[in-house]
Order: C-alpha cells, then sequence, then structure tokens
C-alpha cells in the first residue's frame, strides 16, 4: 500500500499525501456502497412502516364500524327490556 509513499507523508507531514488517488477513490466509493445499501435499508423499513400503519388504519376503521352496530344493537335490546316491563 505505498510503504514509501506513507513514509514520505509522515516525514513530510503531510506535504506528500498519504493515500494515492486510486486508494481515496476506492474507500469513496466502499462508503458510497454502504450508503446505498444503507438508503436501500432504510426505504424498504419506510414501506414496511407504512404498510404496518395502513393496516392498522383499515382495520380501526373496521372495529368502529362494528362497535356503532354493537351500540346500535345493545340501545334497541334496552328498549325493548324496557317497553316489556
Amino acid at each position: 500500500m505505498g510503504a514509501v509513499r506513507k513514509t514520505g507523508s509522515l516525514l513530510t507531514l503531510g506535504l506528500i499525501d498519504f493515500r494515492t488517488n486510486a486508494e481515496r477513490l476506492a474507500r469513496a466509493e466502499a462508503k458510497l456502497g454502504l450508503a446505498e445499501a444503507s438508503l436501500t435499508n432504510a426505504t424498504e423499513r419506510a414501506r414496511r412502516a407504512q404498510k404496518r400503519a395502513e393496516k392498522a388504519e383499515a382495520q380501526a376503521q373496521a372495529m368502529s364500524g362494528r362497535n356503532r352496530r354493537q351500540r346500535g344493537r345493545i340501545r334497541r335490546a334496552e328498549r325493548t327490556v324496557k317497553n316489556l316491563k
């Protein structure tokens, strides 16, 4: 990995670059790959969270409708019992 370059960089207190252009490019490409993978992962997690939220909302609306119907049934039954007395 360029021992001469690295030694020269240390001896000249940084006047000579520690890494070659190829090394810098390789490191940048590696970081870019990690960033893309992280972005893909985050996008997938967000998509799954959105799907769970939509499912929970649909379930809540369904329960709301059931509760409304159940309350109507209870009220009718109470009126019937009240009328029988």
